[in-house]
């Protein structure tokens, strides 16, 4: 789909699509993800909102602080071994939860009304876009 140019000779430019306020966006998302996002419910917003700083806090607990301490026990030469096993299975934890949060992901975005007006399934969709200048769904 392209937008009509004011002058027939330049070429055709990309119809702009509907964008997401900064609550909702994520640099590598999918074109997808993006309309879905874009076309949310304020109480769909509020929500996608609440699970994004729960994440963000479950990321902070379970990755940045144990490496932090890791890192200042390592520079200390004070590790403690129980305590860097203990902080190394939270940063585990963090890895192997990441494909069900993910999932979760997946569930809730096509549950919003407009994606289950345009039939999106969550097997199907593609959460992110690691391709540059492109944007596929």
């Amino acid at each position: 789909m392209t937008a009509p140019s004011a002058n027939p000779d330049d070429p055709p430019q990309a119809a702009p699509i509907a964008t997401a306020d900064w609550k909702t966006w994520s640099p590598f998302q999918s074109k997808t993800v993006r309309e879905i996002c874009a076309n949310m419910t304020p109480a769909e917003k509020s929500t996608v909102t609440r699970r994004g700083m729960l994440y963000g806090v479950w990321a902070v607990i379970s990755v940045m602080l144990p490496v932090q301490f890791i890192y200042m026990g390592l520079v200390r030469e004070n590790l403690n071994p129980i305590l860097a096993i203990v902080l190394g299975l939270l940063i585990v934890t963090h890895v192997v939860c990441i494909p069900i949060w993910q999932r979760r992901i997946r569930q809730f975005l096509c549950n919003t009304l407009w994606a289950r007006e345009k039939n999106i399934e969550p097997d199907r969709l593609k959460l992110f876009n690691w391709q540059r200048n492109k944007d596929s769904g």
